[in-house]
């Protein structure tokens, strides 16, 4: 999964990217105004299984592989 396409799940599911400092992008929720970071350089860039994992565990989603 490319790293854009988790940026627009993230976005669809109520998250906005807030502060951008080099390749770490920070995410606050809408709602629950909590924030976290997703760290790519490049959009395109391939996400591996386990930052995957990782990600669905700090933002509290499911992707689809």
């Amino acid at each position: 999964m490319k790293a854009f396409e988790i940026v627009r799940i993230l976005k669809r599911n109520g998250w906005s990217e807030k502060h951008c400092e080099g390749s770490h992008h920070q995410f606050e929720h809408k709602e629950t105004r909590e924030k976290r970071t997703f760290a790519f350089h490049d959009e395109r860039e391939e996400v591996g299984r386990v930052k995957q994992k990782q990600l669905e565990k700090d933002f509290k989603l499911k992707f689809k592989r």
